[in-house]
């Protein structure tokens, strides 16, 4: 059972983060509709495309990660087409975590927000030479405000909620939540040390550990969407953070913030390790060259002035992710014999999904 909780704790760590600050913005402008279509597409897609991973990793045991998979069973032009949309997805999601919780903290403290995110880049960076399963246990405790605390504020502020201006159908942005619900969703990057920390249970437990940690995910948004909604009046809530330091008063703010933090740094820790593994196990770097490039790349994209968010992580969901659910798919095809309906389906949406968003930046639609 503890097994089986930190396997939930892992993954659901992992995917509750930077994503959850972008989804009431989204909700407004994309409408309540089109949100709850995106919100079941993607728990399909993504629901499959962790199992089929899984699935992949139980039959091919090998100390790899996706690129070192791909090269394998796709060849040299699968192998860097997925190495080159890891890393600079990855890469990215790392940015913006830093650039997030640079602002948690300017919040709630007497530092420029510049100075701060450097300090949590720093400071933060020996935990990546850490093995995953090892903090298993600690990411099962941060999980427990993350998952908690946006469903006590839902209930504590619920007569306070104003929905009457927002639109059911949108604001013309009925693509906007596609990228961004994919990286809110994604959790891909821990399904190995997932299995690995099920251990002997893993055939048996995983796939309800992938389903149990996705609907734990969406109860946890649609209570922070909803509280976040309700209490900006159905205003597009673009800053999420001045909503309620402007609605629920000092103490809960600071609260509020502490659920941010921990959101999104166990995330960076999660994706951190992940990266740092690409790089030992796929590109045979050593530990300590591994860690510093994960570690200190994003800090010196940061440093040369990239700290934008909801674009960056449109982008990397659709297009990053989706390269690499497309991946997934294939692999479970080559490796498992996945019925040709299931990997075509998986695959034809995600490439979909990045062409259309692609087009949606570029102003066509």
């Amino acid at each position: 059972m503890l097994r089986t909780l930190k396997a939930v704790g892992l993954l659901a760590g992992m995917i509750i983060g930077a994503g959850m600050f972008a989804l009431p913005y989204t909700i407004v402008r994309a409408g309540v509709g089109w949100s709850l279509f995106y919100t079941l597409l993607i728990f399909v897609l993504v629901t499959l495309t962790h199992a089929l991973y899984a699935g992949v990793i139980l039959k091919d045991r090998r100390h790899a990660r996706l690129p070192g998979y791909a090269r394998e069973y796709l060849g040299e032009v699968g192998f860097w087409v997925t190495l080159v949309s890891r890393l600079g997805a990855y890469w990215g999601l790392l940015l913006v975590y830093g650039v997030i919780i640079g602002n948690f903290l300017a919040r709630i403290m007497p530092f420029s927000e510049t100075a701060l995110t450097i300090s949590f880049f720093v400071v933060i960076s020996p935990l990546i030479l850490f093995r995953l399963s090892r903090i298993g246990a600690v990411n099962l405790l941060f999980v427990f405000p993350e998952v908690f605390l946006p469903i006590i504020f839902f209930f504590l502020w619920w007569s306070r909620f104003d929905f009457s201006a927002v639109p059911f159908g949108g604001n013309g942005d009925w693509f906007l939540p596609y990228g961004i619900f994919l990286f809110a969703f994604s959790g891909a990057s821990v399904i190995p040390e997932v299995v690995d920390t099920l251990g002997n249970l893993a055939h048996k437990k995983i796939f309800p550990v992938i389903v149990a940690s996705s609907i734990i995910t969406i109860l946890v948004y649609a209570a922070f969407s909803t509280t976040i909604i309700g209490l900006g009046g159905g205003a597009s809530p673009h800053d999420v953070l001045f909503i309620l330091a402007t609605s629920i008063g000092s103490r809960a703010f600071v609260i509020s913030t502490l659920l941010g933090l921990f959101a999104v740094a166990t995330s960076y820790i999660a994706l951190g390790l992940e990266l740092r593994y690409t790089f030992e196990y796929d590109l045979w770097r050593s530990r300590n060259v591994a860690w510093m490039l994960t570690a200190f790349v994003p800090l010196i994209i940061y440093l040369a002035g990239v700290r934008s968010f909801i674009m960056i992580i449109n982008v990397i969901g659709a297009v990053g992710i989706g390269i690499e659910g497309v991946v997934i798919a294939l692999l479970a095809r080559r490796v498992l014999g996945t019925r040709i309906l299931i990997v075509g389906g998986v695959a034809a949406a995600l490439v979909v999904g990045a062409v259309v968003e692609l087009i949606r930046i570029a102003g066509v639609l």
